[in-house]
């Protein structure tokens, strides 16, 4: 099962080790960052994909407290990108067009966060959110979505409870 992941991550490995920018050159360099743009894409969803998995089967083992805890040492990133990455692999699950669009590279991991918790809340809207993700830049996407939400949700007293409920604060220290 492994087998061709493994040969497929070997290929591309040493592809990228063969790649010296300085030789590159017109309009080549711009083409590599696509080519490595569609692949960050696509093995972005299939993290995300994978991760839901590994959260719904609990196989992140007695090492860490939760999948999210687990999924942030694993990809070096924060706890709050995992979490994020885990509340993005459960939208998609009932949300078949935004899944597909990810799958395919259309949309970026944050794009695919932004149009999912929109499409959660009115999963009509899925189509016309992941066309727009295509077209705008990321703020102009975020905007979007928030719309979707605050439209999918006409009662104020509702809309006022979901915002409450999203509140969180959080603290720390840093070396400074």
């Amino acid at each position: 099962m492994f087998g061709r992941l493994e040969a497929a991550v070997g290929e591309v490995e040493a592809a990228m080790a063969d790649l010296d920018p300085h030789a590159l050159v017109g309009n080549e360099p711009a083409r590599a960052v696509e080519l490595i743009l569609g692949l960050e894409k696509r093995a972005a969803a299939c993290r995300t994909r994978l991760a839901g998995r590994v959260e719904e089967t609990k196989s992140w083992g007695p090492t860490h407290r939760t999948a999210a805890h687990w999924l942030a040492d694993k990809a070096g990133t924060s706890l709050g990108a995992a979490r994020n990455t885990l509340e993005t692999a459960g939208r998609m699950e009932d949300l078949p067009v935004v899944q597909e669009a990810f799958e395919a590279g259309r949309l970026s991991e944050a794009q695919a966060k932004e149009v999912a918790r929109a499409a959660e809340a009115d999963p009509e809207a899925q189509s016309t959110l992941v066309g727009s993700a295509g077209r705008e830049s990321l703020r102009k996407l975020k905007e979007r979505c928030g719309r979707t939400i605050a439209a999918a949700d006409p009662d104020e007293n509702a809309t006022h409870d979901r915002i409450h409920r999203a509140r969180s604060l959080t603290w720390g220290t840093d070396a400074d």
